[in-house]
């Protein structure tokens, strides 16, 4: 007897949690007496197109076609620090340019193939053009290919090759210009950089500023 009494709960159980179907055709005529009681009230018939708010009017603009805006209504200024004094640093004279002499140049090959290689610096060849010697500059023609290829590190690495090439001279002085072909792996040229030592020296005597540094290059991209 208990057995059929437990199956009976069951049954019961069972039959309480499962849920009626919609009933779709009392919902669609919910549906249909409430748009005819919206039409009676709205005054529409069947088949009227709504026009959307947006359509029965213009948009309204800042300002009024064939006048101009109004003006600049201000701004709330922000206080800003006051210039700071010259320093001794920016104030400083630029170091007297010494007349050269007419000599050759004078780098220590292997020195300056040795650093290069210690600053990971992928030098291709290096050729001195003698200048002085014929009433001209002397001038260092470095071809490299760069670590990375945007401006900021191609001129980087051509300050590191221009101190390499400076500290590498055998006597001092013998060296105008330094001129640098950053090329692709593929030897193309990208980019000719060119700079004097005068200006180098200016920089790492601290009598310059980078950036001013960088303004006096001569730069030609290919």
């Amino acid at each position: 007897m208990f057995r059929y009494f437990l199956i009976l709960v069951l049954l019961v159980s069972c039959g309480c949690s499962i849920k009626a179907p919609d009933d779709y055709y009392l919902l669609f005529r919910g549906m249909e007496a409430w748009g005819q009681k919206n039409r009676y009230n709205t005054k529409r018939t069947v088949g009227d197109i709504v026009e959307p708010p947006e359509n029965q009017q213009p948009l309204i603009v800042a300002f009024a076609i064939g006048q101009q805006p109004a003006g600049f209504l201000g701004f709330i200024p922000i206080g800003l620090p006051e210039p700071a004094e010259p320093t001794e640093k920016d104030t400083m004279t630029l170091l007297p340019v010494e007349t050269p002499s007419k000599k050759a140049i004078a780098i220590q090959d292997d020195a300056f193939r040795q650093i290069c290689k210690e600053e990971n610096i992928k030098l291709v060849h290096w050729r001195p053009n003698n200048g002085r010697l014929n009433g001209t500059s002397n001038v260092v023609q470095i071809h490299f290919v760069p670590q990375a290829f945007s401006d900021i590190a191609i001129q980087r690495e051509f300050l590191l090759l221009t101190a390499i090439a400076y500290g590498s001279q055998l006597e001092k002085n013998t060296i105008d210009i330094i001129r640098a072909i950053a090329e692709d792996d593929s030897g193309s040229p990208l980019m000719m950089l060119e700079g004097t030592i005068s200006a180098y020296q200016q920089y790492f005597s601290g009598n310059i500023r980078l950036q001013d540094w960088r303004s006096q290059l001569q730069i030609k991209e290919y």
